[in-house]
């Protein structure tokens, strides 16, 4: 049981160049999201209860964009496409039965 769950964590865990990518788009996105919220109460006198919700609904948007993202990508394996690494960290992703594929370049 244990080779089996390795090999399943193996392959559902992401390469440290894709992980870093992610990591750095969130902290930029949260980063943002500060600044947005700290100018909306200090320039435009928001009360702190707004901005805090202005703060708020750009995270829990961003989380839902990441969780569309990966069902997105779930449902695609699912009805037979296929999504694979191709060429160091690039992604190639090919929906069943088109011939065609969709390439999403990652440094």
């Amino acid at each position: 049981m244990g080779g089996a769950l390795q090999e399943l964590l193996a392959r559902a865990w992401v390469s440290p160049a894709v992980a870093a990518l992610g990591g750095a788009a969130g902290l930029a996105w949260a980063a943002a999201s500060v600044a947005l919220a700290s100018h909306c109460k200090r320039r435009r006198a928001w009360r702190t209860g707004d901005s805090r919700k202005l703060f708020h609904f750009l995270i829990f948007a961003a989380a839902v964009f990441v969780a569309c993202g990966v069902a997105a990508l779930a449902g695609l394996a699912a009805r037979g496409g296929a999504a694979a690494p191709h060429g160091g960290d690039n992604l190639v992703l090919q929906l069943a039965g088109s011939g065609g594929a969709l390439w999403l370049l990652t440094p």
